[in-house]
């Protein structure tokens, strides 16, 4: 009987050392329309960069459907990009997503159970007519190496430099 006491106390503080655990097991959504009825943030993008166990990712944002973003966003993982945890979701670089993510402060966070889904022409009948278009990234513009086009300038004017000067000791003879 004093097993059985020790044992269930035992699990019992176990269970509330452990709140991550109690958080998993997430309820899926019922739709996405459901569920774009009651984002506070959607918005369609690419993911551009993941986390190192891939549960959060930095998105390209295409369409802005609710809310206030920016171009670039990056959304976590229930373990906020600091591990992975049971019900987050694995993002897939260049992949095009409708993401529907919450807020836990000034973090945009995702799981399995939230309308998020990969793109398909079908989800574009979902578009709010308050969708707005993110402006194109511009091109990236590579600056001329300055360092190496004064070091290969410094290199000729010495080379001449050199030349000229044993030219004329060589003429003095």
């Amino acid at each position: 009987m004093r097993l059985r006491l020790t044992t269930t106390a035992f699990l019992l503080l176990a269970a509330l050392a452990m709140p991550a655990v109690a958080r998993a097991d997430c309820q899926p959504v019922e739709s996405v329309v459901a569920a774009l009825e009651s984002a506070e943030v959607a918005f369609v993008g690419t993911v551009a960069a993941v986390s190192e166990v891939r549960s959060s990712a930095t998105f390209r944002v295409e369409e802005t459907w609710t809310g206030t973003i920016g171009q670039r966003i990056e959304v976590f993982g229930l373990n906020g990009g600091r591990g992975i945890s049971e019900d987050d979701r694995t993002w897939h670089p260049g992949q095009r997503y409708l993401v529907l993510p919450y807020r836990i402060g000034a973090q945009l966070v995702d799981q399995i159970c939230s309308g998020t889904r990969p793109w398909s022409n079908e989800l574009a009948a979902l578009r709010p007519p308050t969708a707005t278009v993110a402006e194109p990234e511009p091109a990236p513009t590579t600056a001329p190496p300055w360092p190496v086009i004064v070091a290969g300038a410094l290199v000729l004017v010495l080379t001449l430099a050199g030349w000229l000067a044993f030219r004329r000791s060589d003429a003095a003879r």
